[in-house]
């Protein structure tokens, strides 16, 4: 599945950038897969400067816990019930 994630790929401006690269190298502060070492992107890449930091830390759970693929859980992503 991990094959899949950064093969299947973006053009965004004159940059490719795959779904992996967006979970891993932007979304959470450029840390990189959980199970290859290693940080996703260079810091010489241009596409460096789309990295958020500091990551925030409920990106996991917004991205992977209300995925098509968990059990439904109504109403739990309403910004009232969301701490910041």
């Amino acid at each position: 599945m991990l094959t899949f994630f950064r093969r299947a790929a973006y053009n965004v401006g004159r940059y490719r950038i795959s779904p992996d690269e967006i979970d891993n190298g932007i979304l959470r502060g450029n840390r990189g897969h959980p199970y290859i070492p290693g940080r996703q992107n260079s810091f010489r890449d241009p596409r460096y400067i789309w990295v958020i930091w500091p990551p925030e830390p409920r990106i996991h759970f917004a991205l992977n816990c209300a995925s098509r693929t968990r059990p439904r859980r109504s109403g739990l992503r309403r910004p009232e019930r969301l701490s910041i």
